[in-house]
């Protein structure tokens, strides 16, 4: 098994854009598309992964595609796509629509990605209806389980959360998101990096203790 740090890169964000990470896994994956597609960029893509259907996460899935890569989106979010309101591409004025993906995933979906590694998909709504976490996981030939690393999209950062106020976002839903996150976090190791859609990276013991929303929490 590779460590997580020859497998992933992390394009940071900027201005209208998510933080986009790649995986050399299964022919190169990228999660959550807001990096533009320059010439410079010379690494295969077989695989996208979106964490939630906003713009900024989205942007420039067309150009990724392009290539043959297959898309995997949140069933929940499916509607947002059409939605130049729900996606958030008219708050960044640049209305658009995005298109459809080649597999939904659902709560508690395995997407085996070979030699032992898989994506674990944990619908996390509140965000949007369909934001998710995303868990990269090895399984080793003697059958045990390692997570690797939590993309967490915008459902929490390394001292927040994100927003509800946009369209189909939903306190409650967040709430109820949280209290699952908190007690699935706790079955992981402490030192799991937390991935998130937006700002820095952080790890579970530091979410834990320090993001005063789970200080909050019961």
């Amino acid at each position: 098994m590779s460590c997580l740090a020859d497998l992933l890169t992390i394009y940071p964000e900027s201005w209208k854009h998510s933080n986009t990470y790649y995986l050399d896994l299964a022919g190169g994956i990228l999660i959550d598309p807001g990096l533009d597609k320059t010439p410079d960029f010379n690494r295969p893509v077989a695989k996208i992964f979106a964490t939630h259907g906003h713009y900024d996460h989205l942007r420039a899935i067309e150009a990724w595609l392009a290539d043959g890569a297959e898309f995997y989106y949140p069933e929940g979010d499916l509607i947002l796509l059409d939605d130049i309101e729900a996606n958030a591409s008219k708050l960044f004025a640049d209305k658009r629509t995005f298109p459809q993906p080649d597999h939904l995933l659902k709560d508690l979906d395995q997407v085996d990605l070979g030699q032992g590694y898989t994506i674990t998909c944990y619908h996390t709504p509140g965000h949007t209806p369909g934001s998710s976490c995303l868990l990269l996981s090895h399984h080793d030939v003697q059958g045990l389980t390692q997570a690797l690393c939590l993309f967490s999209g915008d459902t929490i950062f390394s001292n927040s959360i994100g927003r509800t106020d946009l369209l189909a976002g939903d306190p409650q839903a967040m709430d109820q998101s949280l209290n699952r996150l908190k007690e699935l976090l706790a079955t992981w190791p402490a030192d799991l990096p937390i991935l998130s859609g937006h700002g820095p990276a952080t790890s579970r013991a530091d979410l834990l203790s320090k993001n005063p929303y789970f200080r909050s929490l019961a």
